[in-house]
């Protein structure tokens, strides 16, 4: 998993690599299916939690500009 690998790389190319590759939520056009709610709701808090690690580690390194631009997507 994407993500999982991106925490372990602790580096912020990683960190977006595995954000890219969210694409939004999934199959966005099945509102009304309740199968796919909870998966879809679950990789839209993987994405969040993705977004707030990295602004995270961009302050730790001293990319403020860099930590609130990921703020304002979160």
């Amino acid at each position: 998993m994407r993500a999982a690998a991106a925490r372990r790389a602790d580096q912020p190319a990683a960190y977006r690599a595995a954000i890219d590759a969210y694409g939004g939520d999934l199959l966005p056009d099945e509102r009304a299916e309740p199968w796919v709610a909870g998966r879809r709701e679950a990789l839209r808090q993987a994405c969040q939690a993705l977004l707030l690690a990295l602004a995270k580690l961009q302050e730790r390194r001293d990319e403020p500009e860099a930590a609130i631009a990921t703020l304002e997507r979160l």
